[in-house]
């Protein structure tokens, strides 16, 4: 059985004009809408009333929302029962990790667990990445990080910082140094990997194969191809690579790839 309505509405002219105004309003959303009409119908001046249960089935309100809107009314007036109160938690569980962040929390939850534990949990994790971070995330943003990119079933080692590779470590955090400086037209930062694309057509008329062999000489005519036609005016092109045995600098002096004097810095 359901409980008694502790709280009443009673509107005034006044008020009943100002909700049904703000139905009206184009701006106005769904669920502040709905809370007018809530509001309307409980109004104990209004013939006849509804209860909790009806407004439930007409409004497809939640009881709980309803006793919520109705207890905040009796306190401060429509203003009060209208304004949406967010939780602090729910902005931190719509914060997006960055790369940083993503990667020393997978680093911390494949790492030891901490003393007195067995394993890492969601609620441990979140405790750790408050002391190490200045805004902490959410256990949701933690849960959603880990399931999305986190697949140990499947890869032993991928992408995951360990203490025995320091070269791995280096270059992690020198390539998340590069992706974090503000854009400058003349210092162009360029990927140099495969795209995640999965080709479903032909979107141009396709051309015979041909060898493609990775040698040193084809990554020189691509970087004369980046420097001579793509960053013609930029003073220097920064390139992150994989390790690929051709992406040296070294490449660059097997042919003479003629055109401009730009410096390269590779990551």
């Amino acid at each position: 059985m359901a409980s008694p309505q502790k709280n009443h509405v009673q509107l005034s002219d006044a008020g009943v004009k100002l909700l049904k105004s703000t139905i009206k309003k184009k701006d106005s959303n769904q669920t502040t809408a709905n809370r007018c009409r809530v509001l309307i119908a409980l109004d104990e001046a209004y013939s006849p009333a509804l209860l909790y249960d009806q407004c439930v089935a007409a409004y497809g309100v939640s009881r709980a929302t309803i006793a919520t809107l109705v207890k905040n009314f009796s306190k401060g007036g429509i203003d009060s029962a209208l304004v949406r109160k967010r939780s602090v938690n729910s902005d931190q569980a719509r914060r997006k990790v960055d790369g940083r962040t993503e990667a020393r929390l997978i680093e911390i939850a494949c790492g030891p667990v901490s003393a007195g534990h067995s394993r890492w949990t969601i609620r441990l994790l979140e405790d750790e990445m408050k002391v190490i971070l200045d805004e902490p995330i959410s256990r949701e943003a933690i849960r959603c990080t880990l399931k999305n990119r986190l697949r140990p079933h499947k890869n032993d080692y991928w992408c995951i910082p360990n203490i025995a590779d320091p070269d791995f470590v280096a270059a992690l955090e020198e390539a998340l140094d590069v992706y974090e400086l503000p854009y400058d037209p003349l210092r162009s930062v360029v990927c140099m990997d495969e795209k995640p694309y999965q080709l479903l057509g032909e979107a141009r008329e396709s051309w015979a194969m041909r060898p493609d062999d990775n040698k040193k000489v084809d990554w020189t005519e691509e970087i004369k191809y980046l420097v001579d036609v793509m960053y013609p005016d930029a003073e220097k092109i920064i390139l992150v690579m994989d390790n690929l045995n051709t992406h040296k600098p070294v490449s660059l002096y097997k042919k003479s790839t003629g055109g401009s004097s730009q410096d390269y810095q590779e990551t």
